[in-house]
């Protein structure tokens, strides 16, 4: 995960999907293991302009907006996740994961998440489906 690209069309998608999985739950937090990396040139991210669909507006517009405003940040899903309700925990949005630091950053997973936590591990290039006109959340 990248802030550079935060807001894009995976993030939507896996967003929605995140929060129609613990929805169906009677869990207790959603813990976010971001592994947020370093910036990097790389053409990721660019993906900024799609429909609403069948998601969540609120989604949608928070997505976008970070896009238009340069807000591109990880860590604002705090406050989203709050006004929505969700008991979000995000583990380590604010600092870059680093390889040597790899035991202890999995190690301190045990402190942070309840035994009643759905656990998403965000992978480094997102979740994506072919064809967007077909989404169903």
């Amino acid at each position: 995960m990248k802030d550079q690209y935060f807001g894009d069309r995976r993030d939507y998608f896996k967003l929605n999907l995140l929060l129609d999985l613990f929805d169906g739950t009677q869990l207790q937090q959603l813990v976010s293991v971001l592994m947020l990396t370093k910036p990097d040139t790389t053409a990721e991210g660019r993906l900024t302009a799609f429909p609403v669909g069948a998601g969540r507006p609120v989604m949608h517009t928070f997505l976008t907006n970070a896009v238009a405003e340069k807000r591109r940040r990880v860590s604002g899903l705090r406050h989203l996740m709050a006004s929505l309700g969700v008991p979000y925990v995000p583990h380590h949005d604010d600092r870059f994961f680093e390889h040597d630091q790899r035991l202890e950053y999995f190690s301190e997973l045990k402190r942070v998440a309840s035994d009643a936590a759905l656990v998403f591990y965000d992978p480094d290039i997102g979740i994506e489906i072919k064809n967007t006109a077909t989404w169903r959340f």
